[in-house]
């Protein structure tokens, strides 16, 4: 669509497609694709969207040609789309009724030993979390912790413990091979294949026989397509087994990871996984190249914020021309990403780093106006007087000024830089 657009009004486009190009894109194609049928984006986990996409949402529904419907579901009640939505759901925890006949109908499939009150018990501990649910109702099965629950005069389990506990004995039962491959999938950071963790470990064959093993004891899911498709169960899980795993165990499965993708030799598609493993097990010199090419994919894919972001760690390994390089560029991307706050801290680094006058002045310029965009006014007060010093105008920086000398100051510093 951009060389598209390109074709039609090249005189319109910089010499380089630009962030507010890719935007007049995304909204061409959304009006096209709305020409055949409504057009519905599901959007889940929004409450890990960046800047960039959130943009993105509130372009789309700026456009008003055809049927357009965004769903989103997010764990945050706020939201950082401009745009409100139409309708608001909350999902909250489940009815206390209908949690305990959740777990009552597992509990008769299964044939499991408890009473009501153990089942009150188990609601209590759940705090009627449908994930929670699940764990305890998959315990009721034959052989799991709560098929025969130790009896009592009152069927009391307070014992019980968090609802944690249940997938770490389900982790401590497994065997030295599963375990192993199970730090692989962890750290992945993406589904996985079977011939991936093949490649990964030397179990060979077995590496089938310890997927099951993981599916089985429902540490992971594996939905047999051949492909990538073998992901941790839930995001809870895998934070925990990132916690009891051993250190060296989870740097050693991101070392591997980060050699296997590198010997495929697709920088374009992996760069940022490699460097994400290599600075995950502490090879922060291995990590570099990567790094780079990683700001300047993203940076060509739009993705101004993970590019400024990567600029950011780029800038901790690197001195001389090339700080200042990833520095400017960092600058930049958080400007064109539309983090003001950010982007005025690296200008401001800049200006201080800067020898010839002018662009001094300018960087100083430009983090003035993007302080007072976020709402910095602190900081930007006291940068306003000094620089406004620079062209003979006196700001005395009284709060108790009205407004209006402020204005007539600042059209006259206006003028000033103009000139």
């Amino acid at each position: 669509m951009i060389e598209e657009d390109l074709r039609e009004v090249p005189e319109s486009f910089a010499a380089a497609p630009e962030r507010l190009d890719a935007l007049s894109a995304a909204s061409r194609l959304s009006r096209e694709l709305r020409k055949v049928g409504p057009l519905i984006i599901i959007i889940d986990d929004a409450q890990w969207s960046d800047h960039d996409s959130n943009t993105v949402w509130d372009e789309l529904q700026t456009d008003t040609d055809g049927c357009l419907g965004i769903i989103s579901s997010s764990r945050n009640p706020e939201t950082n789309q401009r745009q409100s939505a139409d309708r608001s759901v909350y999902v909250g925890p489940l009815r206390t009724e209908a949690a305990h006949a959740f777990l009552q109908t597992a509990a008769t499939r299964w044939g499991a030993n408890i009473n009501s009150a153990g089942l009150e018990e188990l609601v209590e501990v759940s705090r009627c979390n449908a994930f929670r649910l699940q764990e305890l109702a998959e315990e009721f099965r034959p052989g799991g912790m709560l098929h025969r629950v130790e009896q009592s005069s009152d069927a009391s389990i307070s014992n019980l413990g968090d609802v944690d506990r249940f997938w770490r004995a389900r982790f401590d039962r497994l065997s030295d091979d599963a375990k192993s491959i199970l730090a692989f999938v962890v750290t992945a950071a993406a589904p996985v294949s079977i011939s991936q963790l093949a490649d990964l470990t030397d179990l060979g064959e077995r590496v089938d026989v310890s997927v099951f093993e993981l599916v089985n004891q429902r540490l992971v899911n594996d939905d047999a397509t051949g492909r990538e498709c073998i992901t941790v169960v839930h995001d809870k899980i895998a934070d925990g087994l990132i916690e009891n795993l051993d250190q060296q165990e989870l740097y050693q499965a991101h070392l591997a990871w980060a050699e296997l993708l590198a010997k495929l030799n697709r920088p374009r598609d992996f760069a940022a996984r490699i460097a994400g493993h290599y600075y995950a097990a502490e090879q922060d010199g291995a990590a570099l190249p990567y790094a780079i090419i990683a700001a300047e994919n993203a940076d060509r894919a739009f993705a101004k914020s993970e590019a400024g972001e990567w600029h950011e760690r780029v800038l901790r390994q690197v001195v001389g021309d090339a700080r200042d390089k990833h520095l400017r560029d960092a600058a930049r991307c958080f400007h064109e990403a539309d983090l003001p706050e950010q982007a005025a801290d690296y200008y401001l680094t800049l200006a201080g780093r800067a020898q010839d006058r002018l662009e001094r002045l300018r960087f100083q310029s430009l983090a003035v106006q993007l302080l007072v965009r976020s709402g910095q006014m602190d900081r930007a007060r006291p940068l306003l007087v000094e620089h406004a010093a620079t062209y003979g105008i006196e700001l005395d920086g009284d709060a108790t000024e009205s407004a209006r000398g402020y204005c007539e100051k600042l059209a006259i510093l206006s003028g000033q830089l103009t000139s």
